[in-house]
């Protein structure tokens, strides 16, 4: 991964979140630079032996090691976003995918309502990282059977909601394993960078995390 992205990227304002993003990268480039290129030398040849001699097992043993180059990846990619300005209905697309494979649970996208909006790069790296801390949060509860992303401009003050919806098996009230969990304090330290605020709206059977931005999307 190149350094000048790292050097952009320092120095958000907030250094317990510079630290955590830079551990991130360092991470990233591990997997990449490390794990994925061996995996990527054992799937070559892998395959090679198999189209030499015809070997079911190198065969499967190449299928495998390329599923785990993919996996690494992937792995890669949720540690370190994207460094570019995007829209808001490309980030929140490619999220909904992400976190179904990291989480195990379906994570659906309500695109009716999504708004053509520019979110900067710096804005666009926490709110990828808000939005796993609000799953991860929601995971913490017990009976989690669904999850949804959706947007909602409906704000007096001009501002934006990303909100994540969780859905119990019962009807019960939505417990949570641990009382302020390490993701739920990192999340608020992340909308409080951004000028935002996290609202938690629980129901029967249900929790709502509302991550709420001022209209434009801007870092701090």
């Amino acid at each position: 991964m190149d350094d000048k992205v790292d050097d952009e990227e320092a120095g958000g304002g907030d250094p317990l979140l510079d630290a955590i993003d830079a551990e991130r990268r360092r991470l990233a480039r591990e997997f990449h630079d490390g794990l994925g290129q061996a995996l990527t030398g054992v799937s070559l040849l892998s395959s090679a032996c198999s189209g030499a001699r015809g070997d079911d097992t190198s065969a499967q043993l190449a299928t495998l090691a390329s599923e785990a180059v993919a996996r690494t990846r992937g792995l890669s990619q949720c540690l370190t976003p994207s460094a570019t300005d995007g829209t808001l209905a490309a980030l929140l697309s490619s999220l909904a995918d992400d976190l179904q494979r990291r989480f195990q649970h379906p994570v659906s996208l309500s695109e009716a309502k999504l708004p053509a909006i520019v979110v900067p790069a710096s804005a666009c790296r926490h709110l990828h990282h808000a939005i796993a801390d609000a799953v991860r949060y929601a995971t913490l509860h017990k009976g989690l059977s669904a999850l949804a992303l959706a947007v909602d401009e409906g704000a007096d003050d001009g501002s934006i909601d990303i909100c994540v919806g969780a859905r119990f098996l019962d009807d019960g009230e939505p417990t949570a394993t641990a009382e302020a969990p390490p993701c739920l304090r990192l999340l608020r330290r992340r909308l409080t960078q951004l000028h935002g605020e996290v609202l938690l709206e629980p129901a029967p059977g249900a929790l709502t995390l509302r991550l709420r931005w001022p209209r434009p999307m801007t870092d701090a």
